[in-house]
Protein backbone atom coordinates (compact mmCIF):
# COMPACT_ATOMS: atom_id res chain seq x y z
CA UNK A 1 0.00 0.00 0.00
CA UNK A 2 1.12 3.57 -0.74
CA UNK A 3 1.73 5.39 2.58
CA UNK A 4 2.72 8.80 3.92
CA UNK A 5 3.03 10.44 7.36
CA UNK A 6 1.48 13.86 7.85
CA UNK A 7 0.07 16.41 10.24
CA UNK A 8 -3.53 17.46 9.81
CA UNK A 9 -4.07 21.24 9.74
CA UNK A 10 -6.19 22.44 12.67
CA UNK A 11 -7.68 25.89 12.11
CA UNK A 12 -6.18 26.24 8.61
CA UNK A 13 -8.16 28.83 6.62
CA UNK A 14 -7.15 29.27 2.99
CA UNK A 15 -9.76 32.01 2.53
CA UNK A 16 -9.85 33.50 -0.96
CA UNK A 17 -6.92 31.33 -2.12
CA UNK A 18 -9.16 28.29 -2.64
CA UNK A 19 -11.31 30.17 -5.14
CA UNK A 20 -8.44 31.90 -6.94
CA UNK A 21 -6.46 28.69 -7.31
CA UNK A 22 -9.44 26.33 -7.86
CA UNK A 23 -8.11 24.46 -4.84
CA UNK A 24 -9.37 21.26 -3.31
CA UNK A 25 -12.17 21.35 -0.72
CA UNK A 26 -11.43 22.43 2.84
CA UNK A 27 -10.83 19.56 5.23
CA UNK A 28 -8.42 17.64 3.01
CA UNK A 29 -5.35 19.71 3.85
CA UNK A 30 -2.26 18.25 5.52
CA UNK A 31 1.49 18.77 6.00
CA UNK A 32 3.43 15.82 4.63
CA UNK A 33 6.27 14.88 6.94
CA UNK A 34 7.42 11.81 4.97
CA UNK A 35 6.25 10.13 1.79
CA UNK A 36 6.94 6.42 2.19
CA UNK A 37 5.72 5.00 -1.10
CA UNK A 38 4.76 1.35 -1.31
CA UNK A 39 4.99 -0.56 1.97
CA UNK A 40 3.65 -4.05 2.69
CA UNK A 41 1.63 -2.99 5.75
CA UNK A 42 0.84 0.03 7.90
CA UNK A 43 0.94 -1.24 11.51
CA UNK A 44 4.68 -1.89 11.45
CA UNK A 45 5.32 1.60 10.09
CA UNK A 46 3.20 3.19 12.82
CA UNK A 47 4.99 1.19 15.54
CA UNK A 48 8.43 2.09 14.14
CA UNK A 49 7.60 5.81 13.97
CA UNK A 50 5.82 6.10 17.35
CA UNK A 51 8.98 6.45 19.50
CA UNK A 52 10.22 9.28 17.22
CA UNK A 53 7.08 11.28 18.07
CA UNK A 54 7.48 10.97 21.84
CA UNK A 55 7.97 14.39 23.42
CA UNK A 56 7.60 16.22 20.08
CA UNK A 57 3.83 16.82 20.13
CA UNK A 58 1.70 18.89 20.48
CA UNK A 59 3.04 21.49 18.04
CA UNK A 60 1.78 25.02 17.54
CA UNK A 61 1.71 25.80 13.80
CA UNK A 62 1.35 29.03 11.85
CA UNK A 63 0.15 28.99 8.22
CA UNK A 64 1.46 31.99 6.30
CA UNK A 65 2.49 33.05 2.80
CA UNK A 66 1.70 31.67 -0.64
CA UNK A 67 4.51 29.86 -2.45
CA UNK A 68 5.08 27.66 -5.49
CA UNK A 69 7.10 24.59 -6.34
CA UNK A 70 9.31 24.60 -9.35
CA UNK A 71 8.92 28.23 -10.45
CA UNK A 72 6.30 30.91 -10.04
CA UNK A 73 6.27 31.35 -13.82
CA UNK A 74 5.57 27.65 -14.39
CA UNK A 75 4.16 26.47 -11.06
CA UNK A 76 3.16 22.84 -10.69
CA UNK A 77 2.12 23.28 -7.05
CA UNK A 78 0.80 26.25 -5.06
CA UNK A 79 1.20 26.07 -1.30
CA UNK A 80 0.98 27.97 1.99
CA UNK A 81 4.05 27.89 4.22
CA UNK A 82 3.96 26.32 7.68
CA UNK A 83 6.13 27.34 10.61
CA UNK A 84 6.36 26.00 14.11
CA UNK A 85 9.01 25.37 16.73
CA UNK A 86 10.01 21.71 16.46
CA UNK A 87 8.34 21.06 13.08
CA UNK A 88 11.54 20.39 11.13
CA UNK A 89 12.95 18.26 13.95
CA UNK A 90 9.74 16.18 14.03
CA UNK A 91 9.92 15.66 10.26
CA UNK A 92 13.56 14.57 10.48
CA UNK A 93 12.87 12.15 13.34
CA UNK A 94 9.85 10.63 11.58
CA UNK A 95 11.76 10.28 8.29
CA UNK A 96 14.66 8.57 10.02
CA UNK A 97 12.39 6.14 11.92
CA UNK A 98 10.39 5.33 8.76
CA UNK A 99 13.54 5.01 6.63
CA UNK A 100 12.15 7.56 4.18
CA UNK A 101 14.29 8.68 1.25
CA UNK A 102 12.18 11.79 0.73
CA UNK A 103 13.17 15.20 -0.68
CA UNK A 104 14.38 17.80 1.85
CA UNK A 105 11.54 18.85 4.15
CA UNK A 106 9.76 22.13 3.37
CA UNK A 107 6.87 22.85 5.74
CA UNK A 108 3.87 23.56 3.54
CA UNK A 109 0.21 22.83 2.87
CA UNK A 110 -0.51 22.05 -0.78
CA UNK A 111 -3.43 24.11 -2.07
CA UNK A 112 -3.46 23.21 -5.76
CA UNK A 113 -1.64 21.20 -8.42
CA UNK A 114 -1.47 22.46 -11.99
CA UNK A 115 -1.38 20.43 -15.20
CA UNK A 116 -0.11 22.05 -17.31
CA UNK A 117 2.05 24.33 -15.14
CA UNK A 118 0.59 27.79 -14.47
CA UNK A 119 2.04 31.27 -14.11
CA UNK A 120 1.01 32.40 -10.60
CA UNK A 121 3.35 35.38 -10.18
CA UNK A 122 0.48 37.88 -9.71
CA UNK A 123 -1.04 35.71 -6.96
CA UNK A 124 2.33 35.28 -5.25
CA UNK A 125 2.76 39.06 -5.14
CA UNK A 126 -0.76 39.60 -3.79
CA UNK A 127 -0.63 36.79 -1.19
CA UNK A 128 3.08 36.58 -0.32
CA UNK A 129 2.32 37.21 3.36
CA UNK A 130 -1.28 35.99 3.61
CA UNK A 131 -2.30 34.80 7.06
CA UNK A 132 -4.12 31.47 6.90
CA UNK A 133 -4.39 31.02 10.66
CA UNK A 134 -2.66 28.96 13.31
CA UNK A 135 -3.47 25.86 15.29
CA UNK A 136 -2.11 23.15 17.52
CA UNK A 137 -1.62 19.68 16.14
CA UNK A 138 -1.76 16.74 18.56
CA UNK A 139 -1.00 13.74 16.31
CA UNK A 140 1.08 12.49 13.42
CA UNK A 141 -1.23 10.59 11.09
CA UNK A 142 -0.27 7.66 8.89
CA UNK A 143 -2.28 7.82 5.66
CA UNK A 144 -2.89 5.43 2.80
CA UNK A 145 -2.89 7.20 -0.55
CA UNK A 146 -4.89 5.63 -3.36
CA UNK A 147 -4.41 7.10 -6.82
CA UNK A 148 -7.61 7.65 -8.80
CA UNK A 149 -8.51 9.52 -11.98
CA UNK A 150 -9.53 12.68 -10.11
CA UNK A 151 -6.41 12.62 -7.89
CA UNK A 152 -5.24 10.81 -4.79
CA UNK A 153 -7.67 9.78 -2.05
CA UNK A 154 -6.17 9.84 1.45
CA UNK A 155 -7.39 7.50 4.17
CA UNK A 156 -6.11 7.96 7.76
CA UNK A 157 -5.00 4.60 9.20
CA UNK A 158 -3.11 5.39 12.45
CA UNK A 159 -2.62 8.35 14.79
CA UNK A 160 0.57 8.69 16.80
CA UNK A 161 0.57 10.96 19.85
CA UNK A 162 3.25 12.87 21.75
CA UNK A 163 3.62 10.00 24.20
CA UNK A 164 4.81 7.71 21.41
CA UNK A 165 1.59 5.69 21.21
CA UNK A 166 0.19 4.55 17.85
CA UNK A 167 -3.51 3.82 17.62
CA UNK A 168 -5.44 2.46 14.64
CA UNK A 169 -8.20 4.72 13.34
CA UNK A 170 -11.52 2.97 12.95
CA UNK A 171 -14.13 4.57 10.79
Amino acid sequence: MRLFLALECPDFDSGPLEHELSAKPAGSYHITLAFLGERPEAAGVAEAVAPACAGRLPLRLEYRGLGAFHSSRAARVAWVGVRGAGLTELAQAVRSAAQSQDRPFVGHVTLARFRPPRDIRPLLQRYSDCDCGSGTVEFVTLFRSTLQRGGAVHEPLFQIDGNGRAEAITV
